[in-house]
């Protein structure tokens, strides 16, 4: 697996430069951290397969309190089921999250199953994914205010092209927003 840091002339602005170009001004930093005011974080994420098992990726975005993506996580898994994909991503952006020091973080996802488990509406029934529950309540435990949300795929399509393109390119795309400096 690849990690890709953007900047001009790079190999992975080579690779990918119709999804990457946009990218270059805002990605480049390996460690984002965040100012003590800007420990309110959105997440977003996704997780998919192409047969149920079949190939496998995830998606996750996540966002300051001023909705600019300050992060972007596409993996493939390999062969995974969609419910693994899904559960994957979640745990991956709280993560991330917990790392960036988020005090209150706001998480919306279109995968029903998962959001309705987590907040506890539906059990958890197969065995292969009560650890990954298990793991996310964990994870989420670490974050002193958080909530989770139930959204439509249009309101989540960046996740959603992060995890095809995870799954098209069988590799590892991550992104971090480069620090703003005050002048």
């Amino acid at each position: 697996m690849r990690t890709y840091s953007v900047s001009a002339g790079n190999a992975a602005a080579r690779r990918f430069p119709r999804i990457l170009n946009h990218l270059q001004s805002k990605y480049s930093q390996e460690n984002p951290t965040l100012e003590p005011k800007n420990t309110k974080l959105i997440l977003r994420f996704d997780g998919g397969s192409r047969g149920n098992p079949g190939p496998a990726g995830i998606g996750v975005t996540i966002e300051d309190q001023q909705g600019q993506i300050i992060y972007e996580l596409g993996d493939f898994l390999g062969e995974k089921t969609n419910n693994y994909a899904e559960y994957t991503a979640l745990i991956r952006g709280v993560e991330k999250a917990v790392q960036m020091g988020a005090q209150e973080l706001t998480i919306r996802a279109d995968s029903e199953l998962v959001v309705r488990q987590i907040l506890g509406q539906y059990r958890v029934k197969s065995p292969d994914l009560k650890p990954l529950f298990q793991q996310a309540l964990q994870l989420l435990n670490k974050i002193p205010h958080w909530s989770i949300n139930h959204v439509y795929r249009e309101s989540n399509t960046r996740a959603d092209q992060l995890a095809n393109l995870a799954m098209d390119r069988q590799d590892k795309l991550e992104f971090f927003a480069t620090a703003k400096t005050k002048k």
